[in-house]
Formats: structure tokens, C-alpha cells, sequence
């Protein structure tokens, strides 16, 4: 029966997280939470609820003006979890910040200058993964101007192997 299958997973990922939590301290991240669906929900409130929840910190990240989807809508609004939210909103990195954080990304880099940085900052906008993708890219190649960032990211997908890029078409 599938729900029993569910249910004995949901259970062993609890124990497992209640095991490790008796050990030292635990964070459980669930990165791009926006793509959360009712599954996942239904998963964190089983770990989550009473009685005896691990002891452990859950960050849910997620894009800025996406937090209506099923999986936030349902942890956040739950009262009877006994969570207590904090909304901790990221602005991107400031020009002047970006450009530093590539610089010193770039750090070594024959290829590297001030305005190499300065149009990588601009760029990502701000977005400091933006900011290393771009980095890793022009070290690589050896690129003396920002590239744009559709070329970067068709570069790593030619740099996929058959069955990686099959994943990817899915």
C-alpha cells in the first residue's frame, strides 16, 4: 500500500533527524522552497509536529514575491506546530559590494581587472551565486570581458555528459 510505504518514510526521516539532533545541533535548509509542493508539506509538518519534534532549526529559502505555494502557504500558516516564523528577506549585494566579492573571486586571474569585476557585478545584479557562476566561467576560459550569462549557463550545459543532459530534458 502506498500510504503505509509514506508513512514508514515519513517516520524513519524523523527518526533519522531525531538521531542526529540528540548528537548536536541540526539545521535542516530546504533551498528553493517555492518549488514546494503538497508532498513536502505533508513531510516537514510529520517531522515537525508533537509530540517530541526533533530539536532542530528549519531555514526555508525561497525567491522573493514566490512565498504562495503550497508548501509555505502550509508550514508557515500552522499554528498548532508551534513554529515561530522569521521572515529574513536577502536584498541583492550592492554594486560596489558585488564587484569586490568578484574580485576576490577572481583573485589570481591573469584575465582579471577592476572592470572585468565591475561588469560582472552588473551583471548578476547583485546575486552573489550569479557572481561566482560568472567568475568560474571567465577563469575557465579566460575571458577578459563579462560574459552574458545565457552564454555561461549554455556552456555548462555543453559541458554535461549524455546522461546529465538527459536529466536536463526531463
Amino acid at each position: 500500500d502506498p500510504m503505509v510505504f509514506r508513512q514508514r518514510a515519513f517516520g524513519a526521516f524523523r527518526d533519522l533527524l531525531s538521531a542526529i539532533s540528540l548528537r548536536c545541533p541540526l539545521v535542516l535548509v530546504v533551498d528553493d522552497a517555492h518549488w514546494g509542493d503538497g508532498d513536502s508539506a505533508a513531510l516537514l509538518e510529520h517531522v515537525l509536529r508533537p509530540p517530541d519534534p526533533p530539536a532542530l532549526m528549519v531555514v526555508l529559502v525561497h525567491r522573493g514575491g514566490e512565498a504562495d505555494t503550497p508548501l509555505l502557504r502550509h508550514i508557515v500558516g500552522r499554528d498548532q506546530l508551534g513554529l515561530s516564523p522569521r521572515l529574513l528577506e536577502l536584498a541583492p549585494l550592492a554594486e560596489v559590494e558585488a564587484a569586490q566579492l568578484a574580485e576576490a573571486l577572481l583573485e589570481g586571474e591573469a584575465s582579471a581587472s577592476s572592470e572585468l569585476a565591475r561588469g560582472i557585478a552588473l551583471k548578476a545584479r547583485g546575486n552573489p551565486e550569479l557572481i561566482a557562476e560568472l567568475c568560474r566561467h571567465v577563469t575557465r576560459h579566460g575571458e577578459r570581458v563579462a560574459p552574458r550569462l545565457a552564454d555561461v549557463f549554455l556552456a555548462r550545459i555543453e559541458g554535461l555528459d549524455e546522461a546529465q543532459r538527459l536529466v536536463l530534458d526531463v
